[in-house]
């Protein structure tokens, strides 16, 4: 082979770093280029999460009062009845599909919004379920015995519904993902 080109190694002419950049940038605009194929065959919808969250907000935009705040949650969200007679209801969406996150949006009854995009699959029917068993079949057990062994997230379901301090139910709602937002 003649020319001097073809006797340079490419790979040293070129330091780490800038072929790092490089890969860097090929990667990312191929998975740019993926991601709107996707979209324009259909497999993907860029603006799902967007529209579940129009469609969360809408439900619970709706309240007027706590009966109509069991009604907008859904069959997969839960009021939470807090000691000095205010709620939280939390509607959820769940997404078990490539791509579309879940969403939690919650309205608490003074009007205070909050979204979480954490995937709590049942979480809020499962506590939903709990709670009236313990209503029904457990009310002599200590509320802390009963509670103990349950799992970390429906603990704080419960703390959530029962702590009287308004600031103290926002910290506890952020430990389940959720941010304020509106």
């Amino acid at each position: 082979m003649s020319g001097r080109g073809s006797e340079i190694d490419s790979s040293k002419s070129v330091p780490l770093r800038g072929r790092l950049k490089r890969s860097a940038a090929i990667g990312s605009a191929t998975a740019l280029c993926l991601l709107a194929l996707l979209a324009v065959l259909g497999v993907y919808d860029i603006t799902a999460p967007y529209r579940y969250d129009r469609q969360l907000v809408g439900r619970l935009r709706s309240i007027d009062d706590r009966q109509s705040a069991e009604r907008a949650v859904g069959a997969l969200g839960v009021v939470l009845d807090h000691p000095d007679g205010s709620w939280t209801a939390i509607t959820y969406k769940d997404a078990h599909s490539f791509g579309y996150p879940s969403v939690a949006i919650a309205r608490t009854s003074d009007g205070r919004w909050y979204k979480a995009r954490e995937h709590h699959c049942g979480l809020f029917v499962i506590y939903s379920g709990l709670r009236a068993d313990r209503q029904q079949l457990y009310s002599d057990a200590p509320d802390a015995r009963y509670w103990k062994d349950r799992d970390a997230r429906l603990v704080l379901l419960h703390q959530i519904e029962t702590v009287p301090d308004p600031v103290r139910q926002t910290g506890l709602l952020a430990e389940l993902g959720f941010t304020a937002f509106r």
